[in-house]
């Protein structure tokens, strides 16, 4: 297994990166999608993935993710971690660096998994359902918890005794944290009636992401930075906006911890047009970024918001090389930036699921990629 040339994002290291969905595929499947992907970008699939010019260095790299239904629907742990290996070392041959989501989304298909009752956690959550924007502030009876320690920590222990962590970039812990929930399932009587529900629940958003973060550094050891996902940090119902002036505002104190213990915190930029760049989410985050170190804040992924599927809208629906360019320049030069699904079938793919070849409206974003490459070294990629 060679070692990629430029495998973290620092202070003159990007990372171009796009994601793709690889769950339950095979390697010759991953090895399909990496030569696309190349000939997608530089038209040719045996193309290099590294660039260095006088600006910096620029290590394309693949966000890619294992789910806890797929983990934990293999009857024997070894089987998850052969199929996994066989998928990262697809990638790594490529030459392609990983940024790995290891996503707290779900319950583990098996309502017996390891022996835990998951019917009786299911049941206990604020509304009856696990999600991502309901958390628990009891870690003793919080599947997030158990999760982190029975599926993050079998994967990154893993990572670190086969050597395969020296090419993995960042492991992110939740994905899409605090996203807006459907407020119909999160209201006072999730919280016992509280008056002070909606302080309570931002509470929890930051007591959660705290003991996750805190349970993946231990795991990782210092082998690999982590970090969380977010996306839309303006609305009422991500729990993080302070409900009046005597609240604490439960963000910035995520990112202060984030900051501290040098965890790399990614937002999903999502904008329209005339939007000039999600201003809103914008000027609410920067404030909490500006002493973070260079390569530990990344625009996680980027798309115009759409709805229907990918062959229904022209390039503008996606994004173009003046989209990711400028996106960079208004977010003050994130070290990584990631497009949408490769193959996700929504209209944010840029890939068709089938056949794993890029739409072809598509073709505008490599534009964007490659213009981002030569703009952060310095020098022509071709």
């Amino acid at each position: 297994m060679d070692k990629i040339a430029f495998p973290r994002m620092n202070a003159d290291t990007f990372h171009p990166c796009i994601h793709v969905f690889t769950n339950y595929w095979i390697a010759p499947k991953v090895q399909l999608a990496c030569e696309n992907i190349k000939s997608f970008l530089f038209n040719d699939p045996n193309f290099k993935t590294s660039f260095e010019g006088p600006f910096g260095r620029a290590q394309v790299s693949i966000q890619t993710e294992m789910t806890v239904a797929e983990f934990s629907g293999h009857s024997k742990v070894s089987d998850a971690f052969d199929l996994l290996d066989q998928r990262l070392d697809a990638l790594f041959e490529a030459g392609f660096a990983v940024h790995l989501l290891l996503p707290l989304h779900e319950f583990p298909k098996d309502p017996y998994w390891q022996g835990i009752d998951w019917t009786k956690y299911k049941n206990s959550w604020p509304g009856g359902f696990f999600d991502p924007y309901q958390p628990s502030l009891n870690a003793d009876n919080c599947a997030y918890d158990l999760l982190s320690e029975l599926f993050q920590k079998p994967i990154i222990e893993h990572l670190i005794e086969t050597g395969r962590m020296e090419n993995i970039s960042v492991i992110y812990l939740l994905n899409e944290f605090a996203y807006p929930s459907n407020t119909l399932l999160d209201n006072a009587s999730n919280w016992d009636n509280d008056p002070d529900w909606k302080n309570i629940r931002a509470q929890a958003l930051f007591q959660t992401a705290k003991r996750i973060l805190n349970n993946g550094r231990t795991y990782a050891n210092g082998s690999v930075p982590v970090g969380l996902k977010f996306a839309e940090l303006i609305s009422p119902n991500t729990g993080f906006t302070p409900w009046n002036s005597e609240q604490p505002d439960q963000l910035e104190n995520i990112t202060n911890l984030m900051r501290d213990n040098d965890d790399v915190f990614a937002y999903d930029l999502y904008f329209n047009d005339g939007n000039n760049f999600d201003e809103p989410n914008r000027n609410r985050i920067l404030p909490f970024l500006k002493d973070f170190k260079p390569g530990f804040f990344e625009i996680g992924e980027s798309a115009y918001w759409c709805e229907g599927g990918p062959d229904q809208f022209t390039v503008g629906r996606r994004t173009n090389a003046d989209d990711i360019s400028g996106a960079v320049s208004a977010w003050e030069i994130p070290k990584g930036y990631n497009l949408f699904g490769w193959n996700t079938g929504s209209c944010f793919a840029i890939a068709d699921d089938s056949t794993q070849l890029p739409y072809p409206d598509s073709f505008e974003e490599a534009k964007g990629i490659i213009k981002l490459i030569e703009m952060v070294t310095g020098k022509s990629v071709f």
